[in-house]
């Protein structure tokens, strides 16, 4: 299923760069507790009760970069044009696909809010699965979000 994929938060500089891709061509499973919703500007959009909120964007590979290339510009964006703090960053690995996942804090309306982003990169696509919820729900739904991330599958 092919649906447009409009670039909007934490992105822009992605989207400058690399273009947006007119189909998602991944899977990905919807972690029990959350609905997909069919009706999003992204390829893919879950949303919890709490407000927690699933999603992956998907951009061309252009110009042609390095996973690490791209988790540079990624980081770059969200600490100084969204002033996210960095707190964790490690190598990952989902369905045999190398990738970079961080985890960043910010605060929005006065509640610490967690963001993590895994990205993951192939000679035409870049990927960011990413997943945001207040600090305060994380420990509910840490072990969702890792499943979110872990079931996530390029397909080219």
């Amino acid at each position: 299923m092919c649906k447009p994929n409009v670039i909007s938060f934490p992105l822009l500089v992605l989207s400058a760069l690399a273009g947006a891709s007119g189909c998602a061509t991944f899977a990905v499973a919807t972690p029990e507790g959350y609905v997909a919703l069919e009706k999003s500007s992204l390829p893919y959009k879950a949303v919890s009760a709490e407000g927690a909120v699933l999603a992956v964007r998907v951009f061309d590979n252009r110009p042609r970069a390095t996973l690490r290339f791209w988790a540079h510009v990624l980081d770059a964006e969200l600490r100084s044009r969204q002033g996210y703090r960095p707190t964790i960053v490690r190598p990952i690995t989902a369905h045999g696909a190398a990738g970079i996942e961080r985890h960043y804090i910010t605060e929005i309306g006065g509640k610490k809010q967690v963001h993590i982003v895994a990205l993951f990169v192939t000679d035409k696509r870049i990927y960011c699965v990413e997943a945001t919820a207040e600090a305060a729900q994380l420990q509910r739904e840490r072990a969702r979000f890792d499943a979110f991330i872990q079931s996530f599958k390029p397909l080219s």
